[in-house]
């Protein structure tokens, strides 16, 4: 594959998980999802309703520092790595319940380590719900089901890539999804991204 480093983007119920680990398994990617290590073991502690929104910003904005600094290892190293969710997650998801989150701390994504792209794998709300529905475990996602953060989401997502990226269709069959990344792949995107004068993206 052309890509040392993907990052796999998308609402719960979306089928990003399943696409980033189908790249890990076939195509030989070591895949990671943040939040890493002992991060991981915390999170439910600051996807509590009780945290403060910008404590809950700073622990994943702490994560994807973390995580760029052992992936750029990884790649040094000659590794290939698809990541579920970078800080375009982290940016998307607190500026749809506090606009301006991002500008308390405007550079402090800059130094992250960049992927060569983005997969921004979308469904639309009532095919995610129905999917998070079948789940047993709860939806990482579940401070943010409604309707309305769903499409704020969904629009500063496009806003924040600052990178190449495609949009991913994954309403239908999975293995449908997998031929469409496939190409994808094989094809690098001709799609580049017009940096967005925003202090949150460099």
């Amino acid at each position: 594959m052309k890509y040392k480093f993907i990052v796999v983007e998308g609402f719960d119920g979306s089928g990003k998980s399943s696409i980033a680990k189908w790249l890990s398994e076939e195509w030989g990617y070591e895949f990671h999802k943040t939040p890493m290590g002992l991060f991981s073991s915390v999170r439910s502690h600051f996807d509590s309703e009780k945290i403060d929104l910008v404590e809950r910003y700073c622990f994943y904005a702490a994560d994807c520092m973390r995580a760029s600094i052992y992936i750029k290892k990884q790649i040094e190293s000659g590794k290939s790595i698809v990541l579920d969710r970078y800080h375009y997650s982290t940016i998307a998801y607190h500026e749809s319940k506090m606009p301006g989150i991002s500008n308390l701390l405007p550079d402090l994504f800059k130094p992250l380590f960049k992927p060569e792209l983005v997969l921004y794998v979308k469904v639309n709300f009532q095919i995610a719900n129905q999917r998070m529905a079948q789940r047993q475990n709860l939806p990482d996602d579940s401070l943010f089901l409604t309707q309305e953060y769903y499409d704020k989401i969904d629009q500063k997502f496009l806003s924040v890539f600052d990178v190449p990226y495609q949009v991913v269709d994954n309403s239908g069959r999975l293995e449908d999804t997998k031929a469409k990344v496939l190409n994808i792949l094989q094809d690098k995107p001709k799609k580049e991204i017009p940096r967005i004068n925003a202090p949150f993206v460099h």
